[in-house]
């Protein structure tokens, strides 16, 4: 008798959910009193994707640094703005006119750049490295006849506001690789290298034996020292616009050809240089020299690059993390509406169109990969995006965007805790702030939206990880 009353009981359902909120009070209680996270900032949020019932919330409307799951905001209100398969240009022409006889252009050319973040990057393939780029162009003028060019050689860069990072980045942020801004001529991922040979004894100076590109107006302080830490803890501290850089921290002592990666001042001006110097090695003789405006030109086109597709692009940016490549779509959503691409101008495009889907929790975003320390957001904004999604058009290509475990920003994430398309979601690191979004199928066979997003932690960066890793699994073996 005992045993039938308890079933019945069980099979009531404000007892099954009475169960359920304490097992959720458990795991939460758990969580966050974990000494690894004692007195962090913790938002939880995970919800059906029907929005029929929230499964766990836990300060799910405080505002925290998402880190770079901010690109989940971004990514997917640009993959509905502008569509998955919208490509960016970068158009070739010339101005003046030509004398056929003479192979002669009187007048210059002109590259306008309209914010293709893709345009000489070594992410996708050969047909978009920085030589086919040139020969493209090298191989339209000959067809046009042009062997000699009497003016200049024009990068129109009007399309964009000018070269600059957001302004709430950091310093130490903005001199390296992952701090390059976005430019209306990006080009080769806006991105130096820099290789070293450091000494077997730790503290001593360390030697910069080679840079890529080779800009020869740029000029670096090397302070860099040895160290016994097997990783990369250099920083580059230089301005956007500015003509020297300044390398301090340390790399692992006794390594050969140790590669340390920046962000590149005046991209423009690198593309006007290696265009140059690839015309005049395919025999066109230009007799003026390299400007770099920002005033809209009127030129003949000749031909147009084209990048890969919008899913492409964001697929690499959920996957890789590419601040870069988001910083684009930031300035392209308002390019797109304004024919100008300015950041806050596109962050309100963004915001707003969240905001017309009926998200209207509040969202501070001062950019949009999450490198700003300024920005702010909650977790149950991050589930309302993506439940939108699930329910969009676009909601499967968006999904696949997102790296499953073992792949890009989840490698350290188990497959076999997470097989197959178990786990799709976005992380994000900064400084003592770690967060991941995403969704989540249940052993049961329930599909989850999640956010986890934790704030100022006391222990190290990998305990928080796997907490949250085990935060996951706890979901994904209960509900």
């Amino acid at each position: 008798m005992k045993l039938r009353i308890f079933i019945c009981l069980w099979l009531i359902p404000g007892v099954q959910f009475a169960v359920a909120q304490g097992q959720n009070h458990r795991l939460v209680r758990n969580f966050t009193t974990d000494p690894a996270l004692k007195g962090s900032g913790v938002s939880i949020y995970v919800s059906d994707l029907d929005g029929s019932r929230v499964l766990m919330s836990e300060s799910a409307g405080q505002l925290l640094s998402p880190a770079s799951t901010m690109k989940v905001i971004t990514t997917a209100a640009a993959l509905e703005i502008l569509g998955p398969d919208y490509r960016f240009q970068t158009e070739f022409g010339f101005s003046g006119q030509t004398v056929r006889h003479e192979n002669m252009l009187k007048g210059n050319l002109v590259v306008r750049g309209m914010g293709d973040p893709t345009l000489g990057s070594a992410a996708f393939g050969d047909s978009l490295a920085p030589e086919a780029i040139a020969r493209h162009f090298t191989e339209a003028l000959k067809k046009e006849g042009i062997v000699t060019v009497t003016g200049d050689l024009v990068i129109d860069v009007s399309a964009y506001d000018g070269y600059v990072a957001p302004g709430s980045w950091a310093w130490e942020d903005i001199g390296n690789y992952y701090g390059a801004g976005p430019s209306a001529l990006t080009f080769a991922d806006n991105m130096i290298h820099l290789w070293f040979n450091s000494p077997q004894k730790t503290g001593e100076p360390v030697d910069l034996i080679r840079t890529f590109p080779d800009l020869p107006w740029l000029s670096w302080q090397n302070e860099l020292k040895s160290s016994s830490v097997n990783r990369d803890l250099a920083y580059v501290y230089g301005s956007p616009w500015g003509e020297r850089r300044v390398i301090r921290g340390s790399i692992p002592a006794g390594r050969k050809a140790f590669e340390v990666k920046a962000s590149m001042p005046e991209p423009p001006r690198y593309f006007g240089q290696f265009l140059l110097e690839n015309l005049a090695g395919s025999g066109i003789t230009l007799l003026g020299s390299l400007r770099v405006t920002d005033k809209k030109q009127e030129f003949t086109l000749l031909t147009t690059v084209w990048s890969p597709p919008l899913k492409e692009i964001i697929t690499l940016i959920n996957h890789k993390s590419v601040n870069l490549f988001t910083e684009h779509l930031v300035m392209q959503v308002a390019y797109e509406q304004s024919t100008r691409g300015r950041m806050e101008e596109g962050l309100q495009v963004i915001s707003g169109f969240w905001e017309e889907k009926g998200i209207v929790e509040p969202l501070f975003m001062e950019d949009g990969s999450g490198l700003s320390r300024y920005n702010a957001v909650s977790s149950r904004f991050l589930v309302e995006v993506l439940k939108y999604m699930h329910g969009s058009k676009n909601g499967v290509l968006f999904r696949s965007t997102l790296p499953s475990a073992g792949n890009g920003t989840l490698g350290s994430f188990a497959t076999a805790d997470f097989p197959g398309e178990t786990l799709r979601c976005k992380s994000g690191s900064l400084e003592r702030v770690r967060g991941y979004a995403g969704y989540l199928k249940c052993q049961s066979g329930r599909e989850v939206a999640f956010s986890i997003l934790v704030n100022n932690f006391p222990g190290t960066s990998q305990e928080v990880v796997r907490k949250i890793r085990n935060l996951l699994l706890e979901i994904r073996k209960n509900y």
